[in-house]
């Protein structure tokens, strides 16, 4: 029996080469295969689904892959009735239009643990099984955040030298923060991203979601109870420049007192609403990125994520030596400057150069 390899580009499977025989995949904005074309570029089969993942129509003869219904995320089909689908956490049964299983990772608030992607299939879909996916957010855009989420590295890529080379250009650019705080914001970018790229770690809930926004209009679906990001007359203003705004109930700075910027200004009642609105969104969320112009990052280096990761892990502008521009802007710059990749470096540089 020939072996199959997978190719996969940011996170997402592009094709598969069996016995020497090319294959690619052409896929949605969920992720699904859509069509296969062969090493000649024509396309031998196309396919359709229905929006729980039923096969509504195919064309062609060829030989259809393991991965089709939200397959480029990594979801394989398993031709096992009333669990046709695996990904990675549990089975998914697309007659039933729901888990197999309980959520592993229980969310609390979380009133229908057997739903998929919490009835909106045609928005949202679910790599790991535990969290569910759904901004309407561009394919650009995703691959984006998978990319620089991809540099991050994982709980045994933290040591010492990583953490010391970030104190250090933390430092340089006049930003004092100790060992144990570079730590811990490192060690929640890790877990922020492994949530962002469908990975929770284990029971560990401490992630954002992330909405792109269609003008003021919000993605549908959108957390029950929160006002649109992007107006004024949301919870929170989009930044000067119109592009992002973060929501977080999350605190990991055991130095610095604790102000969620979940409804700035407003009373701490506003604020309990806010965090109790989105930590029963059915996804988990301790904080939500709202991209109000998904613009903001075409060409950008990663230091644009990097430091909205920041905000989300609760720290806002002059939390250190009360400098509208500090800690953020660096913490961004840094990350951007010790992770980046080839050229990026150099374009980290001059973007960082008017704030650190």
């Amino acid at each position: 029996m020939p072996i199959t390899y997978y190719d996969m580009v940011n996170g997402q499977l592009v094709g598969e080469t069996t016995g020497g025989v090319r294959t690619e995949y052409l896929t949605d904005a969920l992720g699904s295969v859509t069509a296969t074309v062969n090493s000649s570029g024509e396309i031998v089969n196309t396919y359709r689904y229905k929006p729980y993942g039923q096969l509504l129509a195919k064309t062609g003869s060829g030989e259809d892959p393991r991965y089709l219904w939200t397959g480029s995320t990594g979801s394989r089909r398993t031709l096992v009735t009333y669990a046709e689908q695996y990904n990675q956490a549990r089975h998914y049964g697309a007659r039933q239009a729901g888990w197999t299983t309980v959520d592993p990772v229980t969310v609390l608030g979380l009133k229908h643990p057997f739903i998929f992607c919490r009835n909106s299939p045609s928005n949202r879909s679910d790599r790991s099984g535990l969290v569910s996916e759904g901004s309407g957010c561009s394919s650009e855009t995703r691959a984006y955040i998978n990319d620089c989420c991809s540099r991050v590295p994982k709980i045994n890529g933290i040591n010492d030298d990583l953490v010391e080379l970030f104190v250090m250009c933390m430092n340089l650019h006049g930003h004092e923060i100790q060992l144990t705080d570079a730590f811990l914001l490192l060690d929640y970018l890790r877990r922020a991203c492994d949530g962002l790229l469908g990975n929770p770690s284990g029971a560990d809930k401490s992630r954002p979601c992330v909405f792109c926004f269609a003008g003021e209009t919000p993605p549908a679906p959108y957390p029950s109870g929160l006002p649109s990001a992007c107006t004024g007359t949301g919870w929170r203003y989009c930044s000067a420049s119109g592009t992002i705004a973060v929501t977080t109930c999350y605190e990991i700075r055991p130095s610095f007192p604790w102000q969620p910027t979940c409804g700035p200004g407003r009373p701490a009642a506003s604020r309990d609403s806010c965090c109790e609105a989105l930590s029963k969104s059915g996804d988990g969320c301790t904080s939500m990125i709202s991209i109000c112009n998904e613009k903001a990052f075409e060409g950008e280096p990663c230091g644009i994520l990097y430091h909205e990761l920041t905000h989300a892990g609760g720290y806002p502008h002059g939390s250190i030596k009360d400098n509208p521009r500090d800690f953020v802007y660096a913490s961004g710059c840094c990350l951007c400057l010790i992770l980046g990749e080839g050229g990026e470096k150099n374009k980290c540089k001059v973007t960082c150069r008017g704030f650190i």
